[in-house]
């Protein structure tokens, strides 16, 4: 039987919620990867109305982190993968890493953080030697970052593994052993992390075993399944997966003279949609298992201590990676925006309650038009445009709208499309295939979604009236000259995008440090040339705030005179994601700068400007001020540059 097939691919931006010995509380994961995110103070309000008291982050999101502080949530802080490289090799970077992002959440806004994750699975096969090197190193600096911070006690460094690096021989718990290409690699860091009084963490995955093998009885993958697929190890018979997995590290570390090392189980649940085995009914069936299983604290046969658990996750994430499989976005016990997919009994008399609070875009939907025909040329092209941009994995086969027929696989298609986008004007035509209609199209457990309206102040939004960021007046007067705008925004982004070279994109923990090499080659220098035309398209007076750091700014103002001679006002640079120096915020730097109209590439950067613009400036000076969102979606690049375009009077 195959224990160990749980291959799957790092998560950004995650937070897991571990549940307590002796049933005192429960918590989540909550992933951050999404088009339309719930604001982090909803979310935290989320974990601690269902009793949720521990999380963990799989980057150090500053927005979440500011939410979690005196919350009374404990927090396990993470590094992703690509920050392995650069911490492993300087002990200053680690520290700079526990200055920005541990010691001064924890000291100015009473962030509960108790444990670092270095990296996220860095052994799995399907990543060969990537991170071989340099997890070890990373995970020594940066507790040494910790004890440097005088954290060394309260926080613990440690690194999340997948279950694939232990395996058995014999296919039973009791022949668990590390895996034989990172046998040596693995005793080091055990004996680090015991040395250190640091827990070991493993994600464990049965619903990956079914997966991965058809042949996987499915009663094994669950916590009440039947005595058929039971497995007999000598005189302990298991009666699931869970525990036989989890047994089998507690095998390896027996082996190793570590049977009392503390394990952390960091993820473990059950997607409820996007394969025929991801439905709401096995996630339901799993989850309240696993609940149960942890309420009664009885802990594995070779370990009866019951372990701290992190279930995955707390809510969908639309955004995520599909390589996987398409279940990879709908991991959630709750919907994208807190609502709930099924209940659960999560002892105590206590079951889930919603999100609450959250404000939606306007109560309308885009289907495909009864005027429009399936064998429209434009028809299947419309599909898959849409598909390209928005989450479309509900409809694969065995999903829950995988029944829908050619005119409904368009219709859900058109509206994702519709609700990623906002709901903005132009993206509900698809060369005239498709409408917007009031009437709710969904049917039977196919949902059609309303999204999350990202723009809105989700603290001072009353139900009086709502704060969309366009006032309905500028909506209807200004939709030329935003077009306007956008051509010239676009125009100029397609610069951006040969400035940037291509950089992938990453968290933004990572850019820090991903951004360090690239501008010390000769490409950056001197290969880099402007579009042919982008200088004409250029009609108004602009000046550009960027995140570009303070150790390239003589190049890029070299590189910006040189193909741009005095088109530009004024050129700002807000060191983000530098290695030293100190970043200034980009809304700051608009702010003392008095911009009125912006072009954003990021709806983050919009938000937080939104307080003296998409307000103030609208509501005073409708006719001169226009805000447009210019969201190249390219998801091989990261758009570093925020654009600032100041109007000076002119006519419209």
């Amino acid at each position: 039987m195959d224990l160990h097939a749980f291959n799957r691919l790092s998560l950004l931006c995650i937070v897991c919620v571990s549940l307590v010995r002796g049933g005192q509380g429960f918590g989540l994961n909550w992933g951050l990867q999404a088009t339309h995110p719930l604001p982090p103070n909803i979310v935290v309000k989320l974990l601690k109305n269902n009793g949720f008291d521990k999380v963990k982050l799989f980057e150090a999101d500053h927005d979440a982190l500011k939410a979690l502080g005196n919350s009374g949530i404990q927090v396990m802080v993470g590094i992703p993968n690509e920050l392995l490289v650069p911490l492993s090799s300087s002990v200053q970077s680690a520290v700079d890493w526990v200055t920005q992002n541990v010691s001064s959440f924890i000291s100015h806004y009473g962030v509960d953080i108790r444990y670092v994750a270095v990296g996220n699975e860095p052994f799995l096969k399907t990543y060969g030697d990537t991170y071989l090197n340099t997890t070890l190193p990373a995970l020594e600096n940066v507790q040494a970052a910790l004890i440097k911070a005088g954290l060394g006690r309260k926080v613990k460094a440690t690194v999340p593994l997948n279950a694939d690096v232990y395996q058995s021989a014999n296919g039973l718990p009791s022949g668990g052993d590390y895996r034989s290409d990172i046998y040596d690699l693995m005793i080091s860091i055990t004996k680090f992390l015991n040395t250190n009084d640091a827990p070991l963490i493993v994600n464990i995955y049965p619903f990956l075993s079914l997966y991965d093998d058809p042949n996987f009885p499915i009663d094994y993958a669950f916590f009440d399944g039947s005595s058929n697929s039971d497995l007999v190890d000598g005189s302990i018979t298991y009666t699931n997966d869970f525990e036989a997995n989890y047994d089998t590290l507690i095998s390896a570390l027996e082996k190793h003279g570590f049977g009392s090392m503390p394990v952390i189980v960091g993820e473990v649940g059950w997607p409820s949609d996007g394969n025929i085995n991801a439905n709401a009914g096995f996630a339901q069936r799993f989850n309240q298992g696993l609940i149960n299983w942890i309420l009664q604290g009885k802990g594995t046969p070779k370990r009866p201590t019951l372990p701290d658990i992190y279930i995955f996750s707390l809510i969908d994430e639309d955004a995520k990676s599909i390589q996987p499989g398409y279940f990879e976005r709908h991991w959630g016990i709750f919907y994208f925006d807190g609502s709930i997919k099924y209940q659960l009994d999560m002892g105590y008399n206590r079951s889930l309650v919603p999100a609450k609070g959250v404000k939606y875009l306007a109560t309308r939907w885009c289907v495909m038009s009864p005027q429009a025909s399936v064998s429209d040329p434009n028809w299947a092209n419309s599909i898959a445009y849409a598909c390209s941009y928005a989450d479309c994995t509900s409809l694969g086969n065995g999903s829950s709208c995988g029944a829908l027929d050619a005119a409904g696989n368009a219709s859900y298609a058109f509206n994702m499309y519709y609700q990623t986008m906002n709901q903005t004007a132009g993206s509900c035509g698809f060369s005239g295939l498709a409408m917007t209609t009031t009437s709710n199209p969904s049917r039977g457990g196919c949902r059609f979604e309303i999204q999350i309206d990202v723009v809105v102040d989700h603290e001072k939004t009353t139900s009086g009236g709502s704060r969309t960021g366009f006032s309905p007046k500028l909506r209807k007067s200004s939709m030329v000259p935003i077009v306007i705008m956008m051509a010239a925004a676009v125009a100029w982004l397609i610069v951006i995008h040969q400035v940037t070279l291509r950089l992938t994109i990453m968290s933004t923990s990572s850019l820090r440090y991903g951004i360090a090499p690239v501008i010390k080659t000769s490409y950056f220098k001197n290969g880099i040339r402007p579009i042919p035309g982008a200088q004409k398209a250029m009609f108004c007076t602009l000046s550009v705030v960027m995140s570009r750091q303070n150790a390239i700014k003589d190049h890029t103002i070299e590189w910006i005179e040189e193909h741009y001679p005095g088109l530009f006002r004024e050129i700002h640079f807000g060191n983000h994601f530098a290695l030293d120096g100190v970043s200034r915020p980009k809304s700051d730097i608009c702010r003392c700068m008095g911009a009125k109209v912006l072009i954003v590439d990021n709806p983050r950067y919009a938000i937080d400007c939104a307080p003296f613009v998409l307000v103030e400036t609208i509501s005073l000076q409708v006719r001169k001020n226009y805000v447009a969102f210019a969201q190249l979606n390219k998801p091989e690049i990261a758009l570093l540059f925020f654009i600032v375009f100041l109007f000076h009077g002119g006519e419209e």
